[in-house]
This record gives C-alpha cells, sequence and structure tokens, in this order.
C-alpha cells in the first residue's frame, strides 16, 4: 500500500463516521470496540473521544499490529 492509499484509507473511514455524535458522559461507539480495550489495556468509555477515535480509525484501517504501531507506539 502507498502512503496516498494509505492516507486515502483513513479520510474514507473517518468520512464514514460523519454524522455520528458522542453520547452523554462522553459515551462513544468506539470505546466500546475490543481492538480499543486491548490498546488501552481498560475500558476507556466516557473519556474524551477524540484520542479514542483516533486510534479506533488507524486500528481499523490497518488492524490491530500496525494500527497500534501507527498511534500508540
Amino acid at each position: 500500500m502507498t502512503r496516498a492509499e494509505a492516507k486515502q484509507k483513513v479520510i474514507d473511514l473517518a468520512r464514514q463516521q460523519l454524522g455520528y455524535h458522542e453520547g452523554s458522559n462522553n459515551y462513544t461507539k468506539y470505546a466500546e470496540d475490543p481492538k480499543i480495550t486491548r490498546l488501552y489495556g481498560c475500558n476507556v468509555q466516557h473519556q474524551p473521544w477524540c484520542c479514542t477515535f483516533f486510534n479506533w480509525l488507524y486500528l481499523n484501517a490497518f488492524g490491530y499490529d500496525l494500527g497500534s504501531k501507527l498511534t500508540y507506539g
């Protein structure tokens, strides 16, 4: 995958999320993803959505192994 293709993959996935809104007390569907819990080692529900969303994008665009290296490692 080229760098341009990788960027486009993240952009396309993010665009699919347009219109989704955080719920009360910072609830997001992104924090429910098992890959997010694995990445952080705990449930991060009710935390500010922005970091969770960014990590969710990369984990889902590139899979856990590469996504976690790109965002968290």
